[in-house]
């Protein structure tokens, strides 16, 4: 299934790196780069859109406004350098949350969680894909599913993986 996406970010920089990314995942398809929430708006009375990354602090009309003008919104990761609005975004029903500067493996970790979601709608549970991320605990090799996470936490040198039934914790490596 392809996910129809758009990008509303004010910082050219950060609006190359949403590019490349999106450019490198096979099922996501660029309708258009938006500077600001007006904009994007235009975009989305004239296409549909699955999915919107989001900057928070935009000209014009932040985003989270931008999120309450919209009566059925299609998902939306955030994308933002501030993390004191993280709890609040979760009002507004986002998929998830990124922090800049955006980690390739975060930002699939995010696209994955839309892309079940969306299949979840068209396909029902039991089509969702089994595919998750390895990792070694104690000293075996352990798959967590992406459908599983619940949530991922920085904790200063480690990384911990949040799943209905367990929490892993994993030294942080920069690659």
């Amino acid at each position: 299934m392809m996910i129809k996406c758009i990008i509303i970010e004010d910082e050219p920089l950060a609006t190359e790196v949403m590019v490349d990314f999106i450019s490198q995942v096979p099922f996501l398809i660029l309708e258009k780069t938006c500077s600001d929430a007006i904009a994007a708006m235009k975009v989305l009375n004239e296409k549909k859109i699955d999915l919107i990354f989001l900057d928070i602090q935009l000209p014009k009309l932040k985003g989270l406004d931008f999120l309450n003008t919209l009566k059925n919104p299609p998902m939306v990761i955030i994308t933002t350098a501030y993390h004191e609005f993280a709890l609040k975004s979760y009002d507004y029903n986002v998929m998830d949350y990124l922090l800049k500067p955006i980690a390739f493996n975060r930002f699939m970790i995010a696209v994955q969680k839309a892309a079940n979601h969306l299949n979840k709608e068209v396909f029902g549970a039991e089509e969702i894909s089994n595919e998750g991320l390895f990792f070694t605990v104690n000293k075996k090799k352990a798959r967590i599913a992406f459908h599983a996470i619940l949530y991922i936490e920085s904790q200063r040198e480690q990384v911990k993986i949040v799943t209905e039934t367990n929490s892993f914790s994993y030294p942080y490596c920069h690659q």
